[in-house]
């Protein structure tokens, strides 16, 4: 119960942190706030960003009924709760697990951030989880859904933030580099079918799948 209790105080603190600066984060925020702001119908000039457009666009219905970014704060929060709780669960409900995570400087450092990258880590982690559970799944069957949910999962939080795309070589090495080739070559797939999102709305905005991604890669 003491525990308990400190975790609650711990969660409190950080909300009203959070809820009480104005600070919204790095150089970067802008281009997701922008982006919000232009969906919404509130951007005045041509929007220009090096940056995936769909975090932005999931937020536009609020940013258009607030006028204002606060969601960004709320929802930061949310997924930042969520990875905390995740690791306490994915640790078999280790306390020095969730302990490590809560007070962990990033989780408190990057609170306030108007960013995809709490949403992208929270899906990034349960799709390592995930290949974890297929590494050692021995049923074909349950082996390739674990594939799939993994390939999904890093595919869409790749479609939010673009920093995953340098993490999924590391991760196709790391995990693949002893397996079937045709595995690595569903992961991949997966991959593409995780960042449809992405995909369709490039099509749709710039009449070209990729156009974000490799704008990225380049302005990187």
């Amino acid at each position: 119960k003491t525990e308990f209790k400190l975790l609650i105080a711990a969660g409190i603190l950080l909300i009203l942190i959070v809820f009480l600066t104005k600070f919204e984060g790095g150089a970067d925020t802008f281009d997701y706030e922008d982006t919000a702001k232009f969906f919404a119908g509130k951007y005045d000039a041509k929007i220009r960003t090096s940056h995936s457009y769909l975090y932005g666009l999931i937020h536009a219905p609020i940013v258009g009924l607030m006028e204002n970014f606060f969601i960004f704060k709320i929802t930061s929060l949310v997924f930042l709760f969520l990875i905390v709780y995740s690791v306490y669960i994915i640790s078999d409900k280790n306390k020095k697990s969730l302990w490590l995570i809560a007070l962990s400087p990033i989780i408190w450092y990057m609170a306030p951030w108007a960013s995809p990258i709490q949403l992208s880590s929270l899906l990034f982690l349960w799709g390592w989880h995930f290949v974890k559970k297929y590494e050692v799944e021995k049923n074909l069957r349950e082996n390739i859904l674990y594939l799939f949910y993994s390939g999904a999962l890093i595919g869409l939080a790749w479609a939010f933030w673009d920093g995953i795309l340098f993490f999924i070589p590391l991760f196709l090495i790391s995990f693949f580099y002893d397996k079937q080739l045709t595995h690595a070559i569903y992961f991949i797939l997966f991959i593409l079918v995780g960042s449809l999102p992405r995909i369709i709305l490039d099509q749709i905005l710039f009449g070209f799948s990729f156009f974000t991604p490799i704008r990225h890669i380049m302005a990187s």
